[in-house]
């Protein structure tokens, strides 16, 4: 079985890979081009290179069985509030149409336990913690929407998916 891991070089994309294969699976990772791959040296992996904000993702599931969609903007400081957009929502909205263009039968979502938005200033006011809450909790409802249009819409009826969203949460 093949499996695309998205963000396979960070913390929890870095282990899962690892994990995958000591169960057999075959593995796709995407990664940006500019991407630290310390974490994935020597293992027998297939890298596609592309951003999620900006690239194009055709083909990237042609052989693909399952997807783990672990990637996100996140800890990423001096970026405009857009590319936290263009990499958490529209790259999703991306991965879905690429996965039903191929078919892929199992598609699994991480969401991270918060994703920030432009600092301009520390958070020192509760007013900006509040902000940047909003600010998350609306792109997660928007990704959320995202599955539900692909999913539970039926907006691809031909074909039969197996779909889990999970969301980190800080205990």
């Amino acid at each position: 079985m093949k499996a695309l891991v998205t963000g396979a070089n960070g913390f929890t994309g870095s282990y899962l890979t690892k994990n995958l294969l000591k169960r057999g699976y075959s593995i796709k990772a995407l990664v940006r081009r500019n991407s630290n791959l310390d974490s994935l040296n020597g293992l027998p992996i297939e890298f596609f290179h592309a951003d999620l904000a900006k690239d194009s993702l055709d083909g990237l599931m042609d052989d693909i069985d399952i997807v783990f969609h672990i990637a996100a903007a996140y800890r990423i400081e001096n970026v405009p509030h857009k590319y936290f957009w263009d990499v958490n929502v529209e790259g999703t909205r991306k991965l879905l149409q690429e996965a039903k263009k191929a078919n892929v039968k199992r598609f699994v979502h991480s969401s991270t336990v918060g994703v920030q938005g432009e600092i301009k200033n520390p958070l020192q006011k509760r007013k900006i913690l509040m902000d940047l809450v909003i600010i998350i909790r609306n792109r997660k409802l928007k990704v959320k929407n995202l599955h539900w249009n692909f999913f539970k819409k039926k907006v691809c009826p031909e074909q039969s998916y197996a779909l889990l969203v999970f969301t980190a949460r800080v205990i």
